[in-house]
């Protein structure tokens, strides 16, 4: 790849073990989250600032392993945390203040679901996944069911999540608390410390 034609901008890019720049994806604003696909793709939510309307657009881009534009989603204005994507594409969008939006694998909205505003989300396995930090009525972990547009609460859990992280294959998850990082296994409703600070 040739960095002489790369103008200033926001890149991701896949380099090789040299650093030799392999594959690029130029985007037309700032790139929030990146997330790795089941067809060795990636995942990328950018958001884009119109001067014009004074907000923010967000798009959900998917990109095979070679860096082109697979599909683009647009998911509307405003904030976007977090997304998740399960094996057959469908997509999880978490918005702050408003809910979790939901979109078939061709990018069409097909419902949302009303969440607290301290939600986390995250896959494991190909299906998608939301902690919820409830106010007053403790942490729950649920699955979220597609087909009809609602969460299936697993657990409740005894405590409250700062923030989450990638389980690298070990875990499904890993939760990030002020005192460290653990690794969460779904099946055992399990917990293991990993890191403490």
């Amino acid at each position: 790849c040739d960095l002489s034609d790369m103008e200033s901008g926001v890149f991701l890019c896949e380099s090789d073990l040299n650093g030799d720049i392999r594959n690029y994806y130029k985007s037309d604003g700032v790139i929030s989250k990146i997330k790795t696909s089941e067809n060795k793709g990636v995942y990328v939510l950018e958001s884009i600032y119109s001067s014009e309307k004074d907000d923010v657009s967000n798009y959900l881009v998917e990109l095979d392993k070679n860096f082109n534009i697979v599909k683009r989603t647009y998911t509307g204005e405003g904030y976007s945390e977090s997304f998740s994507v399960d094996k057959y594409g469908n997509i999880a969008l978490y918005q702050f203040g408003n809910g979790i939006a939901l979109y078939t694998p061709d990018g069409v909205k097909k419902g949302e679901i009303s969440v607290e505003p301290d939600t986390l989300l995250f896959d494991s396995n190909c299906e998608c996944y939301v902690v919820v930090n409830g106010s007053g009525h403790g942490t729950s972990l649920s699955k979220i069911d597609f087909e009809k547009n609602k969460l299936t609460e697993i657990y409740k859990l005894d405590y409250r999540i700062k923030s989450i992280c990638e389980g690298f294959g070990k875990y499904d998850v890993c939760f990030i608390f002020d005192d460290g990082v653990y690794g969460y296994s779904i099946k055992n409703n399990t917990i293991k410390e990993i890191i403490n600070w």
